[in-house]
């Protein structure tokens, strides 16, 4: 399941489509899902405005696996995820959301999510932390924080059946419940497993970032060639 810019804007959004080598952004983390040997469904959670170009993008990458595409009115974490049990009728025994914004991630981390989810039913990717952080006391430096104990969370998470249905009711329990799907697996008492990342973590927001996303992926593509 990619989700196509939960909770950014409606640029993000717009950046996801814009095509890049051929085809639009949004292909290449879908690419990555579908190469998944184990791979059975693949939904796209998209705004109805997107659905055909949704369809069409994903028909000419997966051929003929069961795939679908989820409108949403709402692109948030939440809503994508009662789109999608709430349609799919979930039965798969393992399901990885991937965040489309994050265009970068790769087979392999994929498959390292699935087995750091065996151990706890729920993994997250983390990226480590490469700057130096303080914990700042009103304008007073407190202390300096363990860069190897600190991990930017971000996608893939990967969720066992049990997991991602305790999750979801959970939102529909809690409606005010933070978007961060993090807080709510805590809250469902779900214990994460943390796996680190092996892709260039860059979030799609700006013109930059496209531009930079676009020079990795041709360097990728060239040292695959």
């Amino acid at each position: 399941m990619v989700a196509t810019a939960p909770g950014g804007s409606q640029q993000t959004l717009d950046l996801l489509w814009r095509p890049v080598l051929g085809r639009p952004l949004v292909a290449w983390p879908f690419e990555a899902v579908a190469r998944l040997d184990t791979l059975t469904t693949l939904y796209l959670t998209t705004p109805s405005a997107r659905r055909e170009a949704g369809v069409s993008m994903m028909s000419n990458i997966v051929g003929p696996l069961h795939r679908q595409a989820v409108p949403v009115d709402d692109i948030s974490w939440s809503y994508a995820l009662e789109a999608f049990v709430g349609s799919a009728h979930v039965q798969e025994d393992w399901i990885i959301l991937v965040d489309a914004a994050l265009p970068l991630v790769t087979t392999a981390s994929l498959r390292a999510g699935l087995q750091a989810a065996s151990q706890t039913g729920v993994a997250i990717a983390g990226e480590p932390v490469k700057e130096t952080l303080k914990r700042v006391d009103g304008q007073r430096v407190a202390e300096t924080l363990p860069r190897e104990r600190l991990r930017r969370l971000i996608s893939p998470l990967t969720f066992s059946h049990d997991a991602l249905i305790g999750i979801y009711k959970t939102l529909r329990d809690h409606p005010s419940t933070s978007a961060d799907l993090v807080d709510v697996a805590q809250m469902a008492g779900v214990p994460l497993t943390v796996f680190d990342v092996d892709y260039p973590c860059v979030r799609i927001t700006t013109e930059h970032d496209l531009a930079i996303v676009e020079s990795l992926l041709r360097q990728r593509e060239s040292e695959r060639s």
